[in-house]
């Protein structure tokens, strides 16, 4: 909701657990860290990884230069953008193991200014 009604406020956004994503299709590519649980119970793992595929849709990733790192997949976008997937076999929680790479991609994409 907050990429497509004030994307222009925010360098990049982190979603955990999430479905949906078809709102934002026609929204300005901004880097999203996208987490997902293969094992999650509370919100099927098939639409997280539907929603993904919006994201790359979006920010026109170019999977020919996947970086992977563990469970993250880094691709870059267009306009310096990134889509960082990270597909864990745990369930719905946050994985503690995923913190520091958040927090490299906020670094990574913050508004400067």
């Amino acid at each position: 909701m907050l990429w497509k009604t004030r994307g222009e406020k925010f360098a990049a956004f982190c979603s955990a657990s999430a479905q949906g994503g078809l709102m934002i299709r026609d929204a300005k590519p901004r880097s999203i860290f996208a987490i997902a649980g293969e094992n999650d119970r509370i919100v099927r793992y098939d639409g997280q990884v539907r929603r993904i595929e919006v994201y790359r849709s979006v920010l026109k990733t170019d999977s020919s230069k996947v970086e992977t790192r563990g469970y993250a997949k880094i691709e870059p976008g267009i306009n310096g953008t990134e889509l960082v997937t990270y597909l864990h076999p745990g369930g719905h929680e946050f994985p503690q193991d995923a913190f520091p790479l958040v927090v490299e991609f906020f670094k990574r994409h913050s508004r400067k200014g």
